[in-house]
């Protein structure tokens, strides 16, 4: 074999390659091709291969809700505790409050206003048939009739949003059926207006959160199928995030669960994913190299291209190696690779 200094003539090219960051590609005359002996051979997929990775339970946000009240008020009872289930509507806390007392004492008092209001109305208006009152004194008295609906409805739907009973008692109710994932009062504690009282959630809604390199990520599209082994049920993608992590050059996947027996939230489980064109390819352990601490491979382009790639992950078994991250069908160098990486370390683009 010709020594490297002797190959000054040829040319190294930078290229973006779809869906791979991007990478140096050295072109070669035949005859060069011929005295560093390099010989490719067809990456082979690994059927029925998947990518595995470890995925954490979360719940997603619209099945949690928060339990509080719009009023402040002393915690005289607490019915449930953490993980307890809780039916719809169910009564969960009981606060006496001050405010809420005066809701009802408005309630009354808007009442009484209500009944006056509407006897004098009803007075003029027979008045008015007989002729004795001017009409002006009548459209008074039926505005003030309104008014005074209007004021009673309003401090109607005031005590009633507040959950209070009009004497001061507020009860507090579950919005939603679910599991008390977290009690954040104490009974005898005070509390202010909209402070948390329970945290609870349905656990039927459940998302499996799993970070891959970005390279599989980019592979894979809403609505794929994600497999959790020993579960019946799996996972379909919603989305890959749009950014990959600085530091892992990760990025952050979500699926939802569908089936019964969903994993409890923060739980850890195992997931089995197949990446379309993002398989595994199996090839002769001699095709593999290294650079910068990196597992480097040469992609046969024909007529002398020969492009410098990393796969995203490497296993070795015997004489043969799993690459993953590669394009699908990739023809790689298997005989020569050092004296490419030679090539390359030497040259200036």
């Amino acid at each position: 074999m010709l020594p490297i200094r002797a190959f000054s003539a040829f040319a190294l090219t930078l290229s973006f390659l779809p869906g791979f960051a991007q990478s140096q590609v050295l072109t070669l005359q035949d005859g060069q091709v011929r005295a560093l002996g390099l010989h490719s051979a067809l990456a082979q997929a690994e059927q029925g291969a998947a990518q595995r990775a470890s995925g954490r339970a979360a719940l997603p946000p619209q099945a949690q809700r928060v339990v509080a009240l719009p009023l402040p008020g002393l915690v005289e009872q607490l019915r449930f505790a953490p993980g307890e289930a809780v039916p719809a509507g169910a009564l969960m806390a009981q606060l006496r409050s001050a405010q809420g007392h005066e809701l009802g004492h408005d309630l009354e008092g808007s009442h009484q206003q209500l009944v006056s209001a509407r006897r004098t109305a009803e007075r003029d208006e027979q008045l008015a048939r007989e002729g004795l009152i001017a009409q002006s004194r009548l459209d008074a008295s039926r505005a003030a009739l309104a008014q005074a609906e209007l004021m009673h409805e309003g401090r109607q739907t005031a005590l009633a949003l507040s959950g209070s009973d009009g004497n001061g008692l507020l009860r507090a109710r579950a919005p939603m059926a679910g599991l008390v994932l977290e009690q954040l009062v104490q009974v005898g504690q005070r509390v202010e207006a909209n402070q948390p009282l329970y945290r609870i959630a349905r656990l039927d809604q459940v998302w499996i959160e799993l970070s891959l390199p970005a390279a599989l990520a980019d592979h894979l599209r809403p609505g794929a199928r994600i497999e959790l082994p020993g579960r019946s049920g799996q996972g379909v993608l919603l989305g890959v995030a749009g950014v990959a992590d600085p530091a892992t050059q990760l990025v952050t996947l979500r699926a939802r669960y569908e089936g019964s027996s969903p994993p409890r939230p923060g739980q850890w489980v195992e997931v089995e994913i197949r990446i379309p064109g993002a398989q595994p390819q199996r090839i002769a352990a001699s095709a593999l190299s290294e650079r910068d601490g990196k597992p480097l491979v040469f992609q046969d382009e024909g007529q002398g291209r020969y492009r410098a790639l990393h796969p995203s992950s490497v296993e070795r078994r015997g004489g043969e190696a799993l690459l993953q991250g590669l394009p699908p069908g990739a023809r790689l160098v298997t005989q020569g690779t050092a004296a490419l990486r030679a090539l390359l370390d030497n040259a200036k683009p």
